[in-house]
């Protein structure tokens, strides 16, 4: 659901909280959905209006046989992908430095590590025992993304909505723990405006 706030100066009153990317998700798999997010700026005295694509996508759904109402806790994920549960602790260790009040969020399709209910990275299960991390970085600072990812030789494919998509796994991340923490003050900077 989107909720309103108390917005700073220069920042939108109005919030994507996890709730509604999780709606999304969902109506994400039957029409293709675009979310922009406008916001007001101050620019040399004045004020101006600036939009930001922050969801452009259609993703098709996993084949899956779960039951309709099934928990979707740490438990389902133990079970259906332990190494991407593994592979978010991981990364939420690592970025925990830079971000304090990050908190993982199991639903479904992914695990997520949010603040204040915003969904700042995702893991979605692959095969082999890796995991996909997805994060938003916005226009703004997408050169600054992939130039760091670049320089330290991590593969990753960008996408039209602004956001980065790494095939990676516990071990590697350890391994670019100062990328990671790196990138994670990055996406915080995207989040703040």
């Amino acid at each position: 659901t989107l909720r309103r706030a108390r917005a700073a100066p220069g920042h939108s009153p109005w919030q994507c909280t996890w709730r509604f990317f999780d709606v999304i998700q969902v109506l994400s798999h039957a029409i293709p959905i675009i979310a922009i997010q406008a916001s007001i700026v101050e620019v040399n005295g004045h004020r101006a209006l600036t939009f930001q694509k922050i969801l452009d996508g259609y993703e098709e759904p996993e084949d899956s046989d779960t039951v309709e109402y099934e928990t979707h806790d740490e438990a389902f994920w133990l079970e259906k992908a332990a190494w991407t549960n593994e592979t978010a602790k991981t990364f939420l260790n690592v970025v925990k430095p830079a971000i304090n009040s990050a908190e993982l969020k199991y639903v479904k399709n992914y695990i997520s590590i949010s603040v204040n209910r915003n969904l700042y990275f995702w893991f979605h299960k692959r095969a082999a025992n890796r995991s996909l991390l997805t994060f938003w970085v916005g226009e703004r600072l997408m050169d600054a993304a992939k130039s760091l990812l670049d320089a330290n030789g991590i593969p990753h494919a960008v996408r039209k909505d602004h956001t980065i998509r790494i095939t990676t796994d516990k071990n590697l991340i350890e391994q670019n723990a100062g990328v990671y923490r790196e990138l994670s003050e990055l996406v915080l900077q995207a989040w703040a405006g």
